[in-house]
């Protein structure tokens, strides 16, 4: 009976409500163990109604808003604002802690990893850290190399932060299940203040992917505003479910490479004639 159980929490009710409380991450919130059984939920240990109950979280959330300032050599003095919550809210809490230098930062760290040219002009700043929410708001500033400049062109990538990475990319079949920590959604709005001389020649179709079992969505849309000379990218992706079977890998990994490709997709420029 034991050997089925391998992490402790207190199990609580609150307003009809019960958050887990999970005392071995001190900075973790209520309602954010550091384990979720994603299989087959929790036994509640009641002498008087002992039981089974589903330990579902609300998915976390992650939004970013991004103003690029790009000029004719493709190069983008970025202006970055994002707000988390849930597990979202904890990675970042955990990383201001243990942040060294600017480029470990919350956000940085990721925009780096794509960008290895890219520096801090502001550091990374904690603007709205409201624990009792379990939200936390940073806000930063850096200059990218988002764009290549190639004749009259220039090829722009607007999606600073990827989303997914090749993780799920890396072999042709899986004999184990694929899981995940906790559901999320991510949402990433861009705005490309166009340099000087050139127009927007060419962006990705806007698009809606879902998964068979809609557990799995991706939205892709931009919009172009001529008279402030602007383009907008806004792009969504939620991730409801966090347990797949090895046999659901194919699909899974095929909305995966559709998903890296969006946020992977260059809007090209044209300098004006």
């Amino acid at each position: 009976m034991l050997d089925q159980f391998d992490h402790l929490m207190v199990y609580t009710e609150v307003d009809g409500k019960p958050p887990l409380l999970d005392a071995t991450i001190p900075i973790a919130r209520p309602a954010c163990p550091a384990l979720m059984p994603s299989t087959t939920g929790g036994w509640v240990a009641d002498e008087a109604n002992p039981r089974w109950v589903d330990l579902d979280v609300a998915p976390a959330r992650q939004t970013t808003m991004a103003v690029l300032d790009v000029d004719g050599s493709g190069r983008a003095t970025a202006e970055v604002t994002a707000r988390m919550d849930s597990y979202f809210a904890f990675s970042t809490r955990s990383k201001l802690r243990g942040m060294k230098k600017d480029q470990d930062g919350p956000l940085v760290a990721d925009i780096v990893k794509q960008f290895p040219e890219a520096t801090v002009l502001e550091r990374v700043t904690a603007t709205d850290d409201d624990p009792t929410k379990d939200q936390i708001a940073l806000a930063l500033k850096m200059d990218v190399p988002a764009g290549q400049a190639l004749n009259d062109y220039l090829y722009v990538q607007p999606v600073l932060l990827p989303m997914l990475d090749d993780e799920l990319d890396d072999v042709d079949r899986r004999l184990y299940p694929i899981d995940f920590a906790y559901p999320w959604v991510q949402r990433y709005i861009a705005q490309i203040n166009l340099p000087e001389d050139y127009v927007v020649d060419e962006v990705p179709a806007s698009i809606r992917l879902r998964s068979d079992d809609g557990s799995l969505v991706a939205t892709y849309a931009t919009q172009e505003n001529a008279d402030l000379r602007t383009l907008s990218v806004n792009f969504t992706v939620q991730l409801d479910r966090t347990l797949f079977a090895a046999e659901e890998y194919g699909p899974l990994r095929e909305m995966f490479h559709r998903i890296i490709e969006l946020q992977r997709a260059p809007v090209v420029l044209k300098r004006a004639k």
